[in-house]
């Protein structure tokens, strides 16, 4: 992995944090004085550029990319934490990540495409004991068969900057969040035949939107 593209990430992650931290933090709701007696070695930052570096580089299996950074980039990092204190640590970025997307440049194109995917939380044979995702995950199917999970919708333009998304149950349909990933933008909007329909396509050609589903 390239240490300047890892510089890169977290200056940009950094950056961000500085001033959206404050922010969130005189949003939460009290507590008590309490203070948690075990500390982290990682920064929120850090944990955030781990998080999306192994998208970016294109390790497929994160145990592999964790241990991978473990023996050649533990001097870039206070201190990597084991693999199990890590998986713990990533619920911490959770509201972070998502303004921090939202922040992102984003390039009002004209040309832009539509798609949904299942991501799965367990097995369907699992499903009825399943309970991390009980209130939003659901049986749902897709091209490729059934599955247990939530679905994530997405719009890119043809730079491939991520527009907007939204999480929405397994078995909703496509069509439901079209008109709100669509939001303030202006062209062409190209997706399958899952998110054909008339009334749809009126109701985003009335906003300047032209739904193309050939």
């Amino acid at each position: 992995m390239n240490v300047s593209k890892l510089v890169e990430i977290y200056y940009a992650v950094d950056e961000f944090l500085i001033k959206f931290m404050p922010y969130m933090e005189s949003h939460l709701l009290p507590t008590s004085d309490r203070k948690p007696t075990r500390t982290c070695s990682l920064t929120l930052s850090e944990i955030m550029t781990i998080l999306i570096a192994f998208h970016v580089i294109g390790f497929r299996n994160f145990k592999l990319y964790y241990i991978h950074l473990q023996q050649f980039h533990s001097n870039d990092f206070c201190k990597l934490v084991s693999y199990s204190r890590f998986i713990s640590l990533v619920q911490r970025t959770v509201v972070p990540f998502y303004f921090f997307s939202q922040s992102l440049s984003k390039t009002r194109t004209g040309c832009y495409f539509m798609d949904s995917t299942a991501i799965k939380v367990c097995n369907i044979k699992r499903a009825y004991a399943h309970k991390v995702f009980k209130t939003i995950a659901s049986k749902g199917k897709t091209t490729t068969g059934w599955f247990y999970g939530i679905k994530l919708n997405l719009i890119v333009n043809d730079l491939g900057e991520i527009m907007n998304f939204s999480l929405t149950t397994g078995k909703s349909n496509d069509r439901w969040p079209v008109e709100n990933l669509c939001k303030n933008l202006i062209g062409k909007v190209f997706a399958d035949k899952g998110y054909l329909s008339k009334e749809l396509f009126e109701k985003l050609m009335g906003k300047g939107i032209e739904l193309i589903t050939q």
